[in-house]
C-alpha cells in the first residue's frame, strides 16, 4: 500500500502503454484507438502467466491489433515497440524517432498516463 491505496504495477504499466501508444499514433484515429486497445493488451501474458496467442485466441480483435500483440508486426507492432524502448529509456532504439513523436509521447505522460 502507498498512500492509503494499493498499487498494480501491472495495471499502471497496461494504462501508460495504451496513452503512450495512442499518442504515438498520430492523429488518425482508428489507428489511434487500435494502438490503444494493443497498449492495453499488451502485457496480459504476463499477468495470466500464458502465451498471448492464447489469450487473444476468442477476442474479437482486427488482425492488425493481434499481429501488433502476438508477432509485434505492422504498424501497431511497431508503436509498440516504440512505447516499449521509451519504457526502458532504450536510447539506441529511440535515437532515430521523430521529434514529433516524442514530443507526444511527453505530453501524453504530462496528461496523466
Amino acid at each position: 500500500m502507498r498512500n492509503g491505496s494499493s498499487v498494480n504495477q501491472p495495471l499502471v504499466v497496461a494504462a501508460t502503454r495504451a496513452r503512450l501508444a495512442e499518442a504515438v499514433a498520430g492523429p488518425d484515429r482508428g489507428l489511434a484507438a487500435m494502438a490503444l486497445t494493443a497498449g492495453l493488451l499488451s502485457i496480459i501474458d504476463v499477468v495470466f502467466g500464458t502465451q498471448m496467442q492464447e489469450l487473444l485466441a476468442d477476442l474479437p480483435l482486427a488482425p492488425i491489433v493481434r499481429d501488433a500483440l502476438v508477432d509485434r508486426t505492422g504498424p501497431i507492432g511497431e508503436i509498440l515497440d516504440t512505447v516499449v524502448a521509451f519504457e526502458r529509456a532504450d536510447t539506441t532504439a529511440l535515437a532515430g524517432l521523430d521529434p514529433a513523436v516524442k514530443r507526444a509521447m511527453l505530453e501524453a505522460l504530462a496528461c496523466g498516463a
